[in-house]
């Protein structure tokens, strides 16, 4: 059991820039991911510092989740001095498990919008992955973490947890 769970906080969850997508997963009809590099707000009820907080890993759960669309937003690839690019489109029905089970994993959220709870008591959420944008509807979202890290002010991680050359999960960007 994580020492902290965060329920329907999605406007306090924090810039999600930068955090990245280890592994994303359905278990059933909730959509699961675990991310890491992220920063805790000091307006989440969770964070009982008076400044943002830096964790390491942390498990999201989309309860009873359904993707409504997902949008390629288009991109150009460079390779061996060929460029090929993809325009925007939007992704087929049958193209939405791949995409969850593949394209989510190892991948960077550039931020969480449109986050609003509907009349019927359920959330939508437009989640930015990768050159996809993603429109979710779900009865919940958990957050959940075992341990802060450190405290992020002014765009600066300061470490509780010493540095060890092993473990670079700790990085907030990457090369």
């Amino acid at each position: 059991m994580a020492t902290y769970r965060s329920v329907d906080e999605l406007q306090h969850l924090g810039d999600f820039h930068d955090v990245y997508v280890r592994r994303a997963a359905w278990q059933g009809n909730n959509l699961v991911c675990s991310i890491y590099s992220w920063i805790v707000p000091s307006e989440n009820s969770q964070n009982s510092h008076s400044t943002a907080m830096f964790v390491n890993e942390a498990e999201v759960v989309f309860a009873h989740c359904r993707i409504v669309h997902i949008k390629h937003l288009g991109m150009q690839e460079f390779c061996d001095n060929i460029v090929t690019t993809v325009q925007p489109h939007i992704l087929k029905l049958n193209e939405y498990a791949r995409f969850a089970a593949e394209d989510m994993s190892d991948c960077p959220i550039e931020h969480v919008a449109n986050y609003t709870q509907m009349l019927d008591g359920n959330y939508t959420a437009t989640v930015h992955f990768c050159f996809h944008e993603v429109e979710l509807i779900f009865s919940k979202v958990t957050v959940s973490w075992d341990t802060y890290a450190g405290k992020y002010i002014n765009g600066c991680i300061i470490r509780d947890i010493p540095y060890s050359e092993e473990d670079t999960t700790w990085l907030s960007e990457k090369s």
